[in-house]
């Protein structure tokens, strides 16, 4: 979910990661679309924390984290500056 001065409304994310430093993109489609790249900060106790970098698109410039959540799934959250936080769980394709 996406909450903005409009009010909070859905917002597809399709996460996907490559292995090792790289890290990977984030795709963005609903009221916006945008295609970002993603660079990984952190691996920690279960939790991937990676950049966002504006690619494509009118999104910005961020902070991505994944923390597994249960069955094959995983909780998202993004942050960052001059745009509103987002939240929600993610399921793999």
């Amino acid at each position: 979910m996406y909450t903005s001065l409009a009010g909070t409304f859905p917002v597809n994310v399709q996460v996907s990661l490559v292995s090792g430093p790289g890290g990977g993109t984030v795709r963005y489609s609903g009221p916006f679309s945008c295609l970002d790249s993603l660079s990984l900060v952190s691996d920690l106790a279960r939790t991937l924390t990676l950049n966002q970098g504006r690619v494509q698109g009118p999104c910005q410039r961020g902070v991505v984290t994944l923390v597994p959540g249960p069955g094959n799934t995983l909780q998202f959250s993004f942050n960052g500056k001059g745009a509103p936080p987002a939240k929600g769980t993610l399921n793999r394709l």
